[in-house]
């Protein structure tokens, strides 16, 4: 699933098409413009991107920043995890 942060968008469903060091490419109905802030879901991962270029339903991104799902809940609900 694919969200754009920035146009507040619903979840959106993507496929992942191509992935590099620093970026990947999507395929998704989701719209938005260059310098976008997405947040990818994926099943044990969290993304942080910007879009980089929409075309049709091919989007490209850049990532920055990835998260598990457990380092994510550990900043969200620390209390959970404090010794």
């Amino acid at each position: 699933m694919v969200v754009n942060l920035t146009q507040k968008s619903r979840p959106e469903c993507a496929l992942i098409v191509d992935v590099s060091t620093g970026g990947m490419r999507l395929e998704s109905s989701l719209t938005g413009t260059p310098g976008d802030a997405l947040q990818i879901d994926l099943p044990y991962t969290v993304l942080l991107a910007e879009t980089v270029y929409c075309s049709g339903r091919t989007v490209g991104v850049k990532l920055y920043h990835s998260l598990s799902r457990e380092e994510l809940l550990r900043c969200v609900q620390p209390e959970l995890w404090a010794a």
